[in-house]
């Protein structure tokens, strides 16, 4: 059918017995909606395949998961960038959605219904949100994820400026081509994890589905990246794109190199300098550590015992491979201020405003722990600095 009354980009493709359609989408338009529900009713297709995972899918399914949330596990697990990485990038998109007045991600909503309604499997075809984002992050230097955040945070006025027709623009072929462009420009480090390797994963997935009929709901930016792959039209093998990567080389020499020389030089001083003096420069660099550390925690409007455990737990952290300091400090923020089930609840509309990120007992949370981490790291710094400083 070619006369469907549809505005969003389309692009179809036969491999053999079987017929791909993609729609591409933007996920905070109330005419993709439209356009997903009036494409699945004309084409009747015998599956429609969505860019969600599993774990998407059943936080769209079931709105209440986030109640669910084990915020002492993602601690210990050292997850807490990775969620405040996502929950960022969402808040983003909801403030469009909220201005635009429609649901975040609504055409995956309407094209489960429709399915749904006309007895249509589904089929979810994106790769675990998990794995993407901790490759990702692999990826990722500190400074990327500081503009990434930062950014993100303080993009209220532009988020409030950005039209309807803006956004409907953005998915005509030309503008999202220039989009994309700028995107990688900007961020050369995480387009081919975050774009280019889910482009070539989907792709992966559809070729690998019953032949039929098959209708994809996607994201715009993965609509000419997705058709590339599938114009080869033979199988593509995806499992290594579920692999994540182990650390650098250089990243595990600097994991331990830094503790042993701080530790090295340490002993060098009681041995072969005079132990007192030895005592007064560890004095200083523990000191520096730990107010560094506590400085970040503060930042953070973490509780005071929160505070005070980043003091604490920075110089021996600073030195010890298998601990952070911001695990200890988001422990014990997470034990003196256990979020609620409302502040779950209240995830979405809390991140709407700059203060919500410390309003929000979650959200706080996870800054108290990135912040403790950042200022020891800063403490320890400045703390190294000076004791060459000392010495010369």
């Amino acid at each position: 059918m070619n006369n469907i009354p549809v505005t969003s980009p389309i692009k179809r493709i036969t491999i053999g017995q079987k017929e791909i359609i993609l729609i591409g989408t933007a996920h905070v338009s109330a005419q993709s909606a439209k356009d997903v529900d009036s494409l699945i009713r004309a084409e009747n297709p015998s599956c429609v395949a969505i860019e969600l995972c599993a774990g998407r899918l059943d936080a769209i399914s079931n709105p209440e998961v986030w109640k669910n949330t084990d915020i002492f596990s993602v601690i210990k697990q050292g997850k807490t960038l990775v969620l405040l990485t996502q929950l960022t990038l969402s808040a983003y998109q909801k403030r469009i959605a909220d201005k635009l007045g429609i649901e975040p991600g609504a055409e995956m909503k309407v094209a489960l219904k429709t399915a749904k309604e006309l007895n249509i499997p589904i089929s979810v075809i994106d790769r675990d949100i998990k794995i993407t984002l901790r490759r990702t992050w692999s990826n990722l230097s500190f400074w990327a994820f500081a503009k990434i955040l930062f950014s993100s945070i303080f993009s209220y006025k532009s988020a409030e400026e950005l039209s309807e027709s803006e956004i409907e623009r953005l998915k005509e072929q030309d503008e999202l081509t220039a989009a994309v462009e700028e995107f990688a420009k900007e961020l050369p480090q995480i387009k081919e994890s975050l774009i280019d390797e889910r482009d070539y994963y989907m792709a992966a997935k559809l070729l690998e589905m019953k032949d039929g009929k098959i209708i994809a709901v996607l994201g715009a930016g993965h609509l000419e990246g997705m058709f590339k792959y599938l114009e080869a039209g033979s199988p593509l093998a995806y499992d290594h794109l579920n692999i994540i990567p182990p650390p650098s080389k250089l990243s595990k020499i600097l994991t331990y190199a830094l503790p042993v020389s701080i530790v090295a030089f340490f002993i060098y001083g009681f041995v072969f300098i005079d132990p007192e003096e030895a005592m007064k420069l560890l004095g200083t660099w523990a000191i520096a550590t730990g107010i560094g550390a506590s400085l970040g925690a503060l930042c953070a409007l973490a509780h005071p015992l929160s505070i005070i455990s980043a003091g604490l737990a920075a110089p021996i952290a600073a030195i010890h491979p298998g601990i952070a300091t911001g695990w200890v400090s988001g422990l014990v923020e997470a034990w003196v201020r256990s979020p609620k089930v409302s502040d779950f609840e209240n995830i979405s509309s809390d991140l709407q405003s700059i203060s919500g990120f410390w309003k929000n007992r979650v959200m706080r949370i996870l800054l108290v722990g990135c912040f403790s981490n950042i200022g020891c790291l800063v403490g320890m710094t400045f703390g190294s600095l000076t004791l060459i400083k000392m010495l010369n």
